[in-house]
């Protein structure tokens, strides 16, 4: 019974690397995926405040970005969030309609794509049109205004699914962010003329960095204006770094207590074995022979609690995934990377944590334990 409940305590730990520490991945996964999808090579955007793609840029700046040699288009964005009584978070997305970055959107049949000619016109995810029971024609009602579904689209990116768009320049109406004077947006997705060559795409960066220098100097309310390569913007993003680094500290938490439980399940285990230790040290036995027993004990504990929590885990994520917080942003899809992380996290440190009992074992001279009671 004390073993079952020791591999228990180390299955916790595993099922909250898998959970936690899964959904962290998960949702950096989607933003990189965003990215992959519409082939942007660089992001434009302004950190000023916590949560840097809420803050406003001028949209007069694609003006300059374009200018830059090796840059072949500029894409404006505007993300604002709608608060709704069955969706507490609803990306609205403005992008000017016929880009490029509505190619990779795969428009179900029967719809089709924003025109610059429409007019409160709306394209939505497939996940939020399944979740708001929505098809092409209806009307649904965001941020206060109805607008008409033209198209349902796919993409393979979670977070885009839950997503509507609509035309930049209508969302800028609505937005606290912009004015009519002066028009804006949250961020300029570009594209750069050799998408595949690294280096060219560090070059046009470079360029990209010496006008967001010049622009900082001109107004300060831009002074935290920054440019970053998609691929690493992600993985600097302050949101993601604490709810990746939050998820990290409580599985090690959880991680801990067992391991302090499987020392003193194993203290015990070799307290109470002491006679027959010593009758194996007597017959022959090796000192380096009772520490492999005892710690290949420690380690079929851990992987049992390894086999029990990966298990656990998996069906802990996918019951947070249910709250209305998380579903329409993840799926709770486990990554291979973050199991194999879990296990060999938790065999280590249960080996870790045998080797004190190994050694009391060990180091148990015979006629002391044969004589123990």
């Amino acid at each position: 019974v004390r073993s079952s409940l020791t591999a228990v305590a180390m299955a916790l730990g595993v099922a909250a690397v898998v959970a936690l520490v899964g959904l962290a991945e998960e949702f950096k996964n989607s933003f990189a995926l965003m990215y992959r999808e519409g082939n942007f090579d660089l992001l434009v955007y302004n950190s000023a405040r916590w949560g840097g793609l809420s803050q406003a840029i001028p949209q007069r700046l694609e003006d300059e970005l374009i200018k830059i040699e090796g840059v072949q288009e500029v894409v404006p964005g505007l993300t604002e969030i709608d608060s709704q009584e069955d969706i507490p978070q609803l990306p609205v997305q403005g992008y000017r309609p016929e880009t490029s970055v509505f190619n990779h959107f795969q428009v179900q049949p029967g719809g089709r794509k924003l025109l610059s000619s429409d007019t409160h016109a709306m394209m939505v995810g497939s996940q939020l049109a399944k979740n708001q029971d929505l098809t092409v024609g209806d009307t649904f009602t965001v941020l206060g205004k109805d607008w008409d579904v033209v198209g349902i689209f796919d993409t393979a990116n979670f977070l885009e699914r839950n997503m509507a768009v609509v035309p930049l320049d209508q969302l800028q109406e609505l937005s606290t962010l912009s004015r009519p004077d002066d028009p804006a947006v949250t961020g300029f997705f570009i594209v750069t003329t050799q998408p595949k060559n690294d280096e060219f795409v560090r070059q046009v960066h470079a360029r990209v960095n010496e006008l967001i220098q010049r622009v900082k100097k001109d107004s300060d309310n831009l002074k935290n204006l920054q440019a970053n390569l998609t691929k690493d913007h992600v993985a600097n993003l302050p949101e993601l770094k604490l709810v990746t680094g939050m998820a990290w500290m409580t599985s090690g938490v959880a991680v801990f207590i067992g391991a302090v439980g499987k020392i003193n399940t194993m203290l015990m285990s070799v307290q109470e074995r002491t006679k027959e230790i010593g009758i194996l040290r007597a017959i022959g036995w090796r000192t380096g022979r009772v520490m492999k027993m005892i710690l290949g004990e420690a380690v079929l504990l851990s992987l049992m609690g390894a086999v029990l929590g990966t298990a656990g885990g998996v069906m802990l994520t996918k019951v947070l995934v249910q709250f209305p917080s998380a579903k329409n942003i993840m799926y709770g899809a486990v990554s291979f990377e973050v199991v194999a992380q879990a296990f060999v996290i938790v065999v280590a440190i249960g080996a870790l944590a045998g080797v004190l009992p190994a050694l009391r074992a060990a180091t148990l001279a015979p006629t002391t334990a044969l004589r123990h009671d």
